[in-house]
C-alpha cells in the first residue's frame, strides 16, 4: 500500500473517532446551558453484562414533562466512566430530580450537566491520542515515502546517470 493511502487511511480512523466522540463532548458542553424540568426516576439498576460481572453499566430511567409531553431517558451523562453502583445510589427509584434537556430536542436530557472530572479526563485521552496518532502518521508517510520527495537535484542527477550508456 502507498504511504500517502496508509497515512490518509489512518487520519480517516482517527478522524471518524474523533466526530463521534466530540459529538458527545459537544453536548456535554452544551448541557451546562439546557434548562430544567423537574423529573422523577422510574427504574434504577445495576446491569451486569458479563456473567463474572466484571463490567457493568447504571440504567437510571427517569420521566419528565417539557411543554406538557411527557418523556423518559436513560441518560445520566454524555460522557461518563463513573461506578454504576454509585450511580444507581444516587438516583433511587421514587427520587425527584433535576432533568437538564435540550431546548431544541426535549428528548436529550441528561441528570448530571457538564464537563466534570470524568469528562476531562476521556478529552486528555484523545488530545494525547490524536498527538500519538498523528506522528504515527507522519512516520508512515516518511518511511514508506520511499524518496519519491527527494530535492530535485538528486532527482535529476539520479535521472542523468541512469541514461549514461554503459561502458564495456
Amino acid at each position: 500500500m502507498k504511504s500517502s493511502a496508509m497515512a490518509l487511511l489512518m487520519a480517516v480512523a482517527v478522524g471518524g473517532i474523533d466526530l463521534m466522540f466530540g459529538a458527545s463532548v459537544k453536548h456535554q458542553f452544551d448541557s451546562n446551558h439546557y434548562p430544567q424540568a423537574a423529573g422523577v426516576i422510574v427504574q434504577s439498576r445495576v446491569y451486569y453484562y458479563q456473567a463474572d460481572h466484571s463490567r457493568s453499566r447504571a440504567i437510571v430511567e427517569y420521566a419528565y414533562e417539557v411543554n406538557g409531553l411527557r418523556y423518559t431517558s436513560r441518560r445520566y451523562k454524555f460522557l461518563s466512566d463513573k461506578p454504576a453502583g454509585d450511580i444507581v445510589a444516587r438516583f433511587p427509584v421514587g427520587a425527584q430530580v433535576p432533568v437538564f434537556y435540550n431546548p431544541q430536542d426535549p428528548s436529550l436530557a441528561v441528570l448530571s450537566p457538564g464537563l466534570d472530572e470524568d469528562g476531562r479526563e476521556y478529552v486528555y485521552f484523545v488530545l494525547a491520542m490524536n498527538a500519538v496518532a498523528l506522528i504515527l502518521i507522519l512516520f508512515v508517510w516518511k518511511k514508506y515515502d520511499n524518496g519519491k520527495h527527494a530535492a530535485p537535484g538528486n532527482h535529476l542527477k539520479a535521472t542523468r546517470a541512469q541514461k549514461r550508456p554503459s561502458s564495456r
